[in-house]
């Protein structure tokens, strides 16, 4: 689901197509505009998540292109 956050800072996770953001206080990996997770308390957690693939992941990356896709 598309989301809003104010964002503190923004790293880009290199060989991903994940992006991890920081509010006031958790970090979240976003893939475009849709938050892909619960908050992290720390960018070094919200990191190693965004470089681990698992299946639902997976899932969630293939629900949001086929929403993209669609929405075109």
């Amino acid at each position: 689901f598309p989301v809003t956050i104010e964002c503190v800072e923004k790293i880009e996770v290199e060989g991903t197509p994940f992006t991890i953001v920081k509010n006031e206080e958790l970090w979240y990996i976003l893939l475009g505009k849709y938050r892909l997770t619960e908050g992290y308390e720390n960018k070094e957690l919200a990191l190693d998540e965004a470089n681990t693939i698992n299946w639902n992941k997976i899932l969630q990356v293939c629900i949001i292109v086929g929403k993209e896709v669609n929405n075109e």
